[in-house]
């Protein structure tokens, strides 16, 4: 039992909290977050929503929410262009699809239950590349159909209309897709775009306002995710947790047996 107790805990300690397939993987060399002036990145503080449309064509769990930092990890980061509300992610599901083949009809989402995280500087998370990943309660299930994840009050970097070669797009295979060209909300006379000192105070929700594309617009919000026809595996701190408590009962066994 003690070996079992071991190997558990040792896992839970050396892999991450965000088990599963990075939808949105960015990665961001000195050049993406703070590049030299005449290139074509730049680092834009935007400050409202920021949302990248997908589809899942096959049931998804989705296990962790991320938010772009840079991989800075500095407070600043996580207070947020406000300068003190935090960043939120949030999924929402987009209620009328047919909106996704007609760009005159407005989408419109619908949040769903559970798959949102609130970050700030004692709320970090655990980093992977450019992004920090907080876990979810307990994982979500995305069933068919078109969603956004959406991040508010985040330093989020774009392309301003060029390729973003800082993200790696991960479908699982096929269990999802990558559509539209990002979107945004509310636009420049509302809320905190760009940051202070123009900063009124923010506004979140699901952005309505079409960008321009590609489908990874932004360096934002992001998300994990496993295939929702396989269980899902306890997240590596449970495991952790399982084999501390199986180290209790030895210790607890072994001490009876010397009294």
């Amino acid at each position: 039992m003690i070996r079992v107790a071991i190997i558990l805990c040792l896992l839970g300690a050396a892999t991450t909290a965000t088990a599963g397939v990075i939808a949105y993987d960015n990665t961001c060399p000195q050049a993406c977050y703070d590049p030299p002036p005449g290139s074509v990145g730049t680092s834009q503080a935007f400050g409202n929503s920021l949302g990248l449309d997908f589809e899942v064509n096959s049931s998804i769990y989705v296990l962790s929410m991320g938010m772009f930092d840079g991989n800075a990890r500095s407070d600043t980061e996580f207070q947020g262009v406000d300068e003190s509300l935090g960043i939120t992610v949030q999924i929402y599901q987009i209620t009328n699809p047919a909106c996704m083949a007609d760009p005159t009809i407005p989408c419109n989402g619908t949040s769903v239950p559970g798959a949102s995280v609130h970050f700030d500087p004692s709320n970090k998370g655990t980093q992977l590349n450019a992004d920090s990943f907080l876990s979810l309660g307990s994982a979500v299930e995305l069933t068919p159909g078109y969603y956004s994840v959406v991040a508010w009050n985040d330093y989020a970097w774009n392309t301003n209309g060029g390729a973003n070669t800082f993200t790696t797009e991960n479908g699982g295979g096929g269990l999802i897709s990558f559509v539209g060209s990002g979107r945004y909300d509310p636009p420049n006379d509302k809320g905190c775009p760009f940051g202070p000192p123009r900063c009124l105070p923010p506004v979140f929700d699901f952005p309505v306002t079409v960008d321009g594309g590609p489908t990874d617009r932004y360096m934002a919000g992001t998300f994990t995710y496993q295939d929702g026809k396989l269980p899902v595996v306890p997240e590596p701190s449970s495991l952790g947790l399982l084999g501390a408590g199986l180290l209790g009962v030895w210790a607890l066994r072994r001490r009876r047996r010397q009294g």
